[in-house]
């Protein structure tokens, strides 16, 4: 479950390089840049009532509108206890960090979202899991979908709600 999370900077803007150029498909689509500051707190939760799981390294990757705007955050390994549940805290930035580019309509919507003081991004969680005593590694994703108002870093109120993560794991023996 996504506990909480904090947007402080997110604008989009076209690549001052892209600007000079004259060809007709760099006018028609200019390679954007992004800055940003995002924190998230996602909770885990190990609901095995005998086993402690053990997490490998956690691969962190933020995304809007179906493009991946930072995968390089990491948490590293840790272990939780039968029945436990503890908080992974997330962070990312970047000043002005090139955009892959953005699905037709993604300029758009940005705009939109902008305008409307709220964005929809998720974040994606990606790691190995492995039940102590037991043998088998199983691959576990987490995603979670995040609509985070922009808010000023000064300012502690924000108004995010709760959201249920989707969790994907490894269809095999002992996973």
């Amino acid at each position: 479950m996504a506990e909480d999370a904090l947007l402080t900077s997110f604008e989009l803007a076209p690549s001052p390089n892209s600007s000079n150029s004259s060809t007709a498909a760099t006018a028609k689509s200019p390679l954007q840049v992004l800055s940003y500051n995002a924190t998230a707190a996602v909770s885990m939760r190990n609901p095995n009532l005998h086993y402690a799981i053990s997490f490998g390294p956690v691969a962190v990757a933020f995304s809007f509108y179906s493009t991946l705007f930072d995968d390089s955050g990491t948490v590293a390994a840790f272990d939780l206890a039968a029945q436990k549940e503890t908080t992974v805290p997330l962070k990312v930035g970047g000043l002005d960090k090139a955009l892959p580019k953005l699905p037709a309509g993604g300029a758009a919507e940005f705009e939109r979202q902008k305008e409307a003081g709220r964005f929809e991004m998720e974040v994606r969680l990606d790691t190995v899991m492995q039940y102590k005593g037991h043998k088998a590694k199983c691959l576990l994703v987490v995603i979670c979908p995040l609509s985070l108002q922009l808010v000023d870093p000064d300012l502690a109120a924000t108004s995010f709600q709760k959201t249920k993560c989707t969790i994907l794991r490894a269809k095999m023996s002992g996973c």
